[in-house]
């Protein structure tokens, strides 16, 4: 019996003096964080808020460099395989033709994987928007695929009231054409302007998704069971001038 005891201090004295010499990693579940910044389109247009310059672009991620984050990828995201606590994910939204564009000037020399919001309606349809031979390339080349609805309707109650059946096409068929035209499995939603409601988060839930992502700011946590809802993970919407605000939020982010 005394053996067991000494036995039992033991193992307490060496866990203790390993923790205190860091050679134990005993971080709680949920210490790495992933800040989400979401854009839409690379052609500096100073009449739509949304559209960020090349040149901005590269200053924004340089800065993000320089101050010791780490790109990583939706897929890393779902492993939990993160290389520190200071992470950030790249979201595009909606399948801007530009997008194609500054994958392969921007970021694909600095191994950056965006994950993709797109809503199918657009794709190869409009002169704007990426076809879908250019998706499958982006996909192939280890960007994530998001839904982003089926046409960017705002699922919120009222839709759901006045058109359920509008309400459950947006959910339901952007998942299925996303699917079966890139051949992937597509487990995030992104709510078009971040605008949801609790039949909106339900219906998510029940297409079989497994995560949804909005636009209020904050952390998102790893492992992503950590994280108090995964069908409100928060997400920066960066701007043409909210930059300074973006980056001060989440330097300063304990």
């Amino acid at each position: 019996m005394r053996m067991k005891k000494s036995y039992s201090r033991v193992i307490v004295l060496v866990v203790f003096w390993s923790v205190l010499h860091g050679s134990l990693n005993l971080a709680s579940a949920g210490d790495q964080k992933v800040f989400v910044l979401v854009y839409h389109s690379f052609l500096g247009n100073s009449r739509y808020p949304s559209d960020i310059s090349l040149q901005e672009l590269t200053l924004q991620l340089d800065f993000l460099s320089k101050n010791g984050f780490h790109f990583v990828s939706f897929s890393d995201l779902l492993k939990g395989h993160l290389p520190g606590l200071k992470n950030i994910l790249i979201a595009l939204d909606d399948g801007n033709q530009s997008v194609y564009m500054v994958y392969k000037e921007v970021f694909k020399p600095l191994h950056i994987h965006p994950l993709l919001a797109i809503y199918p309606n657009i794709i190869g349809k409009k002169e704007y928007a990426l076809t879908w031979e250019q998706l499958k390339y982006l996909s192939d080349e280890g960007c994530d695929i998001a839904a982003h609805g089926y046409y960017h309707l705002l699922l919120n109650q009222k839709l759901f009231e006045e058109d359920k059946r509008a309400f459950l096409k947006e959910i339901y068929l952007s998942k299925q054409a996303l699917e079966k035209r890139l051949n992937v499995k597509v487990t995030a939603f992104v709510y078009p302007n971040g605008v949801r409601s609790d039949i909106t988060k339900k219906t998510v839930k029940d297409a079989g998704y497994r995560y949804a992502f909005t636009v209020v700011w904050g952390p998102v946590f790893c492992p992503l069971n950590e994280n108090r809802n995964p069908y409100e993970l928060p997400r920066y919407m960066v701007y043409q001038n909210n930059w300074a605000m973006i980056s001060n939020s989440i330097l300063k982010m304990p």
